[in-house]
């Protein structure tokens, strides 16, 4: 059931990335790029036909790195020192909802049960990401909620030195689940350290780390320390 969710989520996925380019572009133009016959996107764009699952996956990839990410890169305003605002992404759901079908794309088949983020801005590609995956979110708070009683907590050490704690409820996440781990920006590491520290405390596997916006530098480092894989849509 859940492989085969996946699947059609993935074929809806490319025709909708396609009906959202033809707001912007020909049909004839649409096809120099897609290499696929006019009749054959015509009839995707309307809905008549949904695209075989590994042409549906070809479209996702290849129209995310042609398309969504130029419209991302064009919404990130980047100042001194690789300082970057990246609001105009995060308050563009449309956008959001089609980065979190190239996600979903990237990781195939990947078995994917929870996935794991902190508050506050990671919370809605989190989402989105989650939903593609048909897997449960889970929610890093930095405070302990009313009303539940029992937490995992881990404490979170910021590049200054100083630190706070993250918690989630306990048994939200068991060790027989598979994490993917979810972050809107990379820029010192230590959301992510935490977030894994979260997974290692209650001995859950992490299948990925995926974050919207990453600086290289700390990227590399992030990837030297875990054994996952490390993906980013944009690097800076």
């Amino acid at each position: 059931m859940g492989n085969k969710y996946r699947e059609v989520r993935r074929r809806l996925a490319a025709v909708e990335i396609l009906m959202s380019l033809k707001d912007e572009y020909t049909y004839s133009q649409m096809s120099s790029f897609t290499k696929l016959p006019i009749p054959v996107l015509s009839r995707y764009v309307k809905g008549h036909v949904l695209p075989a699952l590994d042409r549906a996956d070809n479209l996702i990839k290849t129209l995310g790195r042609d398309h969504l990410l130029n419209l991302v890169r064009k919404k990130i305003k980047i100042g001194e020192n690789k300082i970057f605002d990246h609001s105009e992404v995060l308050n563009d759901i449309s956008l959001l909802e089609m980065l979190a079908k190239l996600v979903s794309a990237q990781y195939g088949e990947t078995k994917i049960d929870k996935v794991l983020t902190i508050e506050v801005d990671g919370i809605l590609p989190a989402s989105l990401i989650a939903k593609e995956f048909n897997a449960k979110l889970v929610v890093a708070k930095n405070q302990k909620e009313m009303g539940i009683e029992e937490f995992v907590e881990v404490r979170r050490v910021y590049s200054s030195g100083a630190y706070s704690y993250a918690f989630i409820p306990k048994n939200s996440i068991s060790r027989t689940d598979s994490v993917l781990i979810v972050d809107d920006a990379v820029r010192t590491g230590s959301t992510i350290e935490t977030l894994l520290s979260i997974c290692n405390r209650v001995g859950a596997s992490t299948v990925g780390i995926h974050a919207l916006i990453g600086l290289k530098s700390t990227l590399s480092k992030v990837k030297q320390k875990v054994g996952s894989p490390v993906r980013t849509l944009i690097e800076l």
